[in-house]
């Protein structure tokens, strides 16, 4: 980065420097001919840092590619995890409808594994108040209908 730093500074000053003297240069048959020169100058400065440098473009390309791949997994693995959550409940939802229970709220537990395999570790349904005498009814309904681990709270 050191590299870069102090190649631009290099062109910074060469283009100050092409600028006043292409100020001091009389009107004539002279300014063409400074003019190419200052031009030439300029290439020079551009090219010849560049052909000297040393950067491994590879391993920055890497070090990108790496993070940005990394931060798309994250958030495919988050979407994944929401999309997942959603359909679980409107399952779960489905199944207390039979038997007349409108929770307050539902939580759904989930995991990813090493293989980047989302499991539903377990449902956590909260319940009215009014609803309470039915936690046994609705926990044995999900874990038959849905076979996933149902635990019942009331909800404050």
């Amino acid at each position: 980065m050191e590299q870069i730093t102090a190649w631009a500074a290099g062109l910074c000053l060469c283009a100050m420097v092409c600028t006043v003297l292409d100020m001091m240069t009389p009107d004539g048959g002279m300014e063409k001919t400074v003019r190419f020169v200052l031009g030439l100058f300029m290439v020079c400065a551009v090219a010849l840092p560049l052909a000297g440098m040393s950067l491994d473009f590879d391993e920055i390309a890497a070090a990108a590619q790496y993070d940005s791949e990394t931060d798309l997994t994250e958030e495919i693995q988050s979407q994944s995890i929401r999309v997942v959550s959603q359909e679980v409940e409107a399952l779960v939802m489905d199944v207390l409808e039979d038997i007349d229970v409108v929770p307050a709220k539902t939580e759904i537990n989930t995991d990813i594994d090493s293989d980047n395999r989302i499991s539903i570790v377990s449902v956590t349904v909260f319940l009215e108040s009014s609803d309470a005498e039915k936690a046994v009814q609705v926990k044995n309904k999900v874990e038959t209908e849905l076979g996933i681990t149902c635990d019942t709270a009331i909800a404050d």
